[in-house]
């Protein structure tokens, strides 16, 4: 195990350098591996993040989640209607003007 008095192991190599194991190739491919294994981890989050924000945005949205109506929500924007009656029931309009737009609504159809 230790070395003799000129230093040498019993194996007749001086230890851990660069002769002993796999020496230059070793760390070569060690560090392609660890590359490939950086690359391969971007690449899956990168991948992940792009179809998460495309399912939020309806399918044709880019990274941003800028496609069609869609928007960040991944809901498609509410009709005149639906914000009439969103406001109706949060109890922004009496039953008067709720029922003068509706009908405003309904006549530009």
């Amino acid at each position: 195990m230790w070395g003799d008095e000129d230093g040498r192991y019993a194996d007749g190599g001086y230890g851990w350098g660069m002769h002993d194991g796999w020496g230059w190739g070793g760390w070569l491919m060690l560090t392609i591996m660890l590359v490939l294994l950086v690359t391969a981890i971007v690449v899956t989050v990168v991948l992940l993040l792009r179809t998460d924000s495309s399912a939020r945005a309806g399918g044709h949205g880019s990274a941003l989640g800028t496609g069609g109506d869609a928007g960040w929500s991944g809901h498609a924007s509410p009709t005149p209607r639906q914000l009439l009656d969103e406001r109706y029931a949060r109890g922004e309009l009496d039953d008067e003007e709720y029922m003068r737009r509706r009908e405003l609504l309904r006549s530009g159809d």
